[in-house]
């Protein structure tokens, strides 16, 4: 039932679980999965299992640390939400004076999908050859004479600490800004996509389920269960990362 190889299958439904927000492009993630997993696709779905929360007050003071702090000399996005998130606020206030001092910054991204979001915005980022935070930090403690640069970070509420926890032992010096943070979709039930996944699953139909995050895997199960799931001999499911292979493992 784990799958995560090219399909050469006949695709009729595909359901990618998103943290959602309408300010951030989720298209090209959705056409990213397409080009990755499958030859052809028929019909493509988005089961918007949680909802992304900017938090703005985060984001200004991020801001105001970019433009205040000349000691900054990298920028650490571990998602393509925080920086689309990040930028379309510099966009939308026009604060073009804070994109100039962006160019003098380096980028670095925890893996490829951060990175191209990066690079729609103008910037090159730099990505560890294993998609993992834990990579990323390793990445970072090697860059040279890292202990006399400065980082910041932005990322989600809801990131784990082994990042922070990896630079605060190397003695390197970093600041950190949630920026965001992901709740469950109180609404999810009332989406269509919600009721067509449910529909589909007692036809037998052939469909995919993409997984994202952990914290998609956390949450579609609250509302489905791995028996209602294995009933369709035609269901498959593919995880997006080894971080979201394994939170899918501890549950089947």
């Amino acid at each position: 039932m784990l799958k995560n190889l090219s399909s050469k299958d006949s695709i009729v439904n595909i359901f990618i679980t998103l943290a959602y927000n309408k300010k951030i492009n989720h298209l090209d993630n959705l056409k990213d999965i397409q080009k990755k997993y499958f030859n052809k696709l028929i019909n493509i779905y988005a089961l918007k299992v949680n909802l992304i929360h900017p938090i703005l007050k985060e984001i200004k003071n991020s801001i105001e640390i970019i433009s205040k702090d000349e000691n900054i000399t990298h920028l650490v996005f571990t998602s393509k939400n925080g920086v689309y998130l990040f930028f379309n606020f510099l966009i939308k206030e026009n604060l073009n004076e804070i994109i100039k001092l962006l160019k003098d910054k380096e980028f670095l991204a925890v893996g490829s999908e951060t990175a191209k979001a990066i690079n729609k915005f103008g910037f090159n980022a730099i990505t560890p050859d294993t998609y993992l935070t834990s990579s990323l930090a390793k990445f970072i403690t090697n860059i040279e004479n890292i202990k006399y640069k400065k980082i910041l970070i932005l990322r989600s509420k809801i990131s784990n600490k082994n990042l922070t926890d990896e630079l605060q032992k190397e003695g390197i010096d970093f600041i950190e800004k949630h920026i965001y943070t992901i709740k469950p979709n109180p609404y999810f039930k009332k989406t269509k996509e919600y009721n067509l996944f449910k529909k589909l699953i007692k036809l037998n139909e052939i469909f995919y389920l993409v997984f994202t995050s952990p914290s998609n895997v956390k949450v579609f199960f609250k509302y489905f269960s791995l028996e209602n799931l294995i009933i369709n001999p035609n269901f498959k499911i593919i995880p997006i990362g080894p971080i979201t292979y394994d939170k899918i493992k501890e549950i089947i």
